[in-house]
């Protein structure tokens, strides 16, 4: 069985659940979990230049650098 080819409208994609969680509630998409199904990836802190010695974001800063995930 195939979907019909759309590259306007993918039939399925692989997203994280927070950036459609709208569209969830709405009745828009369908969410279908994936079981045992770990995802690594990396994340990066991005902060205005103009606040870089800003001693608030470097207390945050430094507590997400020393995070365990």
């Amino acid at each position: 069985m195939r979907s019909p080819k759309d590259s306007e409208r993918p039939v399925v994609s692989v997203i994280s659940r927070h950036v459609i969680e709208d569209e969830i509630a709405e009745g828009k998409l369908h969410e279908a979990r994936m079981r045992n199904f770990r995802v690594h990836r990396k994340f990066y802190i991005a902060y205005s230049k103009e606040r870089k010695h800003d001693a608030f974001v470097n207390n945050v800063v430094d507590f997400l650098l020393t995070m365990r995930m």
